[in-house]
């Protein structure tokens, strides 16, 4: 590939990555918020995971794009890494804000639409299995040594409900991304 469209595209994915920043920023406000309303008390320690873990992880995703070391992948994009990055980090603010674990949930999303810029049905469903996944032993772990007392129904519907909507998104995504492939 001429180094011209090399540097063009190693734009484009360093924009994403600000994007992708972004929601990250935006997460740790709405969990601010969520214990600043009382809804939730956010220990000191699920504060600093939550923020050394999202700089650590963008700071070695921007380190790979600003040395060419993701063009050494088959995603150039790591799109899939990035959404998995983000659904673990996520955990933290699961576990850390269980009364708010519904609203925690939905900050997945932001993250998960990323795919509709890259990712076939296959490769998407796969993901919301990874993730899926991730937020299932997350939760299964919280039972076991966190909270043997939680309401194991509601944090079963919730789950399902989570992992339904993830994959409808997966399945619409993958048609955004294949339209714009077909155009």
């Amino acid at each position: 590939m001429d180094p011209a469209d090399t540097h063009k595209l190693q734009k484009i994915r360093r924009h994403r990555l600000f994007y992708a920043v972004t929601t990250y920023l935006f997460v740790l406000s709405v969990v601010y918020l969520i214990g600043w309303s009382g809804i939730d008390d956010i220990s000191r320690e699920s504060w600093i995971a939550l923020i050394l873990v999202a700089l650590v992880g963008n700071l070695i995703f921007l380190a790979l794009f600003l040395s060419n070391l993701n063009l050494k992948l088959p995603d150039h994009s790591m799109t899939r890494l990035q959404i998995i990055y983000s659904a673990a980090w996520g955990v933290i603010g699961v576990l850390a804000a269980p009364n708010a674990r519904a609203l925690v949930l939905m900050l997945y999303l932001p993250s998960f639409m990323f795919g509709s810029l890259r990712l076939a049905r296959r490769e998407y469903l796969e993901l919301v299995m990874i993730i899926s996944a991730i937020l299932a032993c997350s939760l299964v772990a919280e039972y076991w040594y966190i909270r043997p007392d939680m309401n194991v129904a509601y944090e079963i519907v919730l789950w399902f409900c989570f992992t339904m909507i993830l994959i409808w998104l997966a399945l619409f995504g993958s048609y955004v991304y294949g339209t714009k492939q077909s155009l």
